[in-house]
């Protein structure tokens, strides 16, 4: 009988293999992750080139808020904000929608409040393109509350629910969130916008002290949601944030942190 053990140089080439199958595959990753970073950097370079040079366009129809950071102005009209017939109205509630709202719901309707991030608000369409608006639009008995705002997370949205939404009658409350809308509830700032935070206190959720004013002026950042780029971009903005209001607090005359103050009290967009 031959002997069927692998001879050395048998065993030299399987390893051989082995090593090369190793190195190909961290070499995919590697490349994987290096295409991940530059497409994050093209986007964030993407939104510099085009939003950068000018003011956000959340400060034409918002302000700052005590209790929620930043919320609408309520009966704010901004024709033409994000292109020719693609305005944004806000009624005299504080809501995107273009009439105000009774407390009590109209007979033979179904009302449903929706509340979220820039996704809900719609960002970028018209009044009538909203996802609350198109499905307003489905059933003749439906009647939306939209309820969404830029950069908000969960914590916000819940807050201004409790404070606003509650007041008129419904039938349904929807809340509409992505993954971010989860981190920014880990922070007291949203890219240096001071939010407010909620916590555990006795078994109750509770509000952290209100939400501060200030903001870093000219920070557009929109990174690829979870990536490193993102994790970074967050913290650069925190740090700018905090700097700009130190910078601002020690050099400036409390006259001009005032109007400073004042001027920049809106939010930024998501």
């Amino acid at each position: 009988m031959s002997d069927a053990r692998p001879t050395k140089k048998t065993r030299l080439t399987v390893g051989t293999r082995l090593k090369r199958a190793a190195g190909i595959l961290l070499a995919v990753v590697l490349v994987l992750a290096l295409l991940e970073g530059l497409a994050s950097f093209g986007l964030f370079a993407f939104d510099l080139a085009v939003e950068g040079a000018g003011p956000v366009p959340e400060r034409t129809h918002t302000r700052h808020d005590p209790d929620l950071g930043w919320a609408n102005v309520p009966g704010a009209r901004a024709a033409d904000l994000y292109g020719p017939g693609l305005g944004v109205t806000i009624n005299a509630q504080g809501f995107r929608n273009a009439a105000d709202f009774p407390v009590a719901v109209p007979p033979g309707k179904v009302r449903v409040v929706c509340s979220g991030d820039s996704f809900t608000f719609g960002f970028g369409v018209a009044d009538g393109e909203s996802w609350p608006a198109r499905l307003a639009a489905l059933d003749d008995r439906l009647e939306t509350v939209n309820m969404g705002q830029a950069g908000y997370g969960i914590d916000q949205s819940y807050l201004w629910y409790l404070r606003d939404g509650r007041g008129v009658e419904h039938r349904l409350h929807v809340l509409a969130a992505v993954v971010d809308d989860v981190w920014r509830m880990r922070g007291d700032n949203f890219l240096g916008y001071g939010k407010p935070m909620l916590k555990l206190d006795g078994g109750r959720l509770v509000s952290r002290a209100g939400a501060r004013r200030g903001f870093c002026p000219n920070v557009v950042f929109r990174p690829w949601p979870g990536s490193w780029w993102s994790m970074t971009t967050r913290a650069s903005a925190r740090w700018c944030g905090t700097s700009w209001r130190r910078r601002v607090t020690r050099s400036s005359s409390p006259r001009t942190r005032s109007s400073r103050a004042t001027s920049c009290s809106a939010a930024r967009p998501t």
